[in-house]
């Protein structure tokens, strides 16, 4: 479920850069009617929940290898990317 709520915010944040409103000079607010957020915000927590759910999971292990790895980086960076490339 973590996961999920992950690659909603992950879309947000895509709409901030075509949508998103203006605010204190920076363009990283979307609006619903009355409420504006910032989803940046948000998806840094659910990916924060996104990676420990993974450790959790697999809390019995006590080394990684980079495959078993790469689900959490992937998102890692997506989530990095799309924070980084919003209009300024």
């Amino acid at each position: 479920m973590i996961d999920n709520i992950t690659y909603h915010f992950c879309f947000l944040l895509f709409l901030v850069l075509f949508l998103g409103n203006k605010a204190g000079g920076a363009q990283r607010w979307l609006s619903f009617g009355a409420i504006r957020f910032q989803p940046s915000e948000f998806a840094k927590i659910s990916s924060i929940l996104m990676v420990s759910k993974f450790f959790y999971n697999n809390r019995d292990k006590h080394e990684y290898t980079l495959i078993e790895l790469w689900p959490v980086i992937i998102n890692s960076l997506i989530v990095f990317i799309l924070i980084f490339k919003q209009p300024i």
